[in-house]
C-alpha cells in the first residue's frame, strides 16, 4: 500500500519527545533532522529509505553538511514539489546554507529535530522559520 501524506504526518508525530542526536535516526531514542526524514520513511517502507540509510550525502555529514552535496541528494532520493502541503519535506537554511530538514505537520506548522530543543518538537511556520526555507520537497510516490 502507496503511503499517504496523512500517514507521514503521523509516524513524524510518533517522533515527537524523540531526543535529539547527531547522526541517529531511532524513534524514541534519538535522531537528528535528517534522521527524522529517514526514520518516517523506513517506518512507512517508502522505497527510498534504504537509499537515504546507505546514502553518504544524507548520512555522512558533520554538524555543518556540505550544502552542494545536500541538494544534490534532495534532487536524487525526494521529489521536489513548488506547492508544499502537510506531509511534504522542508529544506531550511541557517545563515546562509541549507543545512535543515522537517516535515509539514499542518497549515503553518512543521516538525523537526531541532538541536536547541534537544528533541523532535512540532513548531509553527513562524516568519523567521518561512525566511529561512530555500526548498520543498515529497518523498517519491506518496500520495
Amino acid at each position: 500500500m502507496i503511503p499517504a501524506r496523512a500517514d507521514v504526518v503521523n509516524a513524524a508525530r510518533g517522533w515527537l519527545g524523540t531526543r535529539w542526536h547527531h547522526q541517529a535516526s531511532l524513534r524514541g531514542v534519538g535522531t537528528d533532522c535528517i534522521g527524522l526524514i529517514v526514520g518516517v520513511a523506513r517506518e512507512l517502507g517508502i522505497p527510498e529509505a534504504a537509499q537515504f540509510d546507505a546514502s553518504q550525502q544524507i548520512r555522512g555529514y558533520g554538524r555543518q553538511p556540505d550544502p552542494e552535496m545536500l541538494l544534490r541528494a534532495c534532487y536524487e532520493l525526494l521529489a521536489p514539489c513548488e506547492h508544499p502541503v502537510a506531509g511534504d519535506i522542508l529544506l531550511f537554511r541557517f545563515v546562509s546554507e541549507p543545512q535543515h530538514f522537517g516535515i509539514i505537520s499542518a497549515r503553518d506548522y512543521f516538525i523537526h529535530a531541532y538541536a536547541q530543543g534537544r528533541k523532535v518538537v512540532e513548531n509553527r511556520i513562524s516568519d523567521m522559520w518561512r525566511a529561512r526555507i530555500v526548498g520543498a520537497y515529497a518523498y517519491r510516490g506518496i500520495t
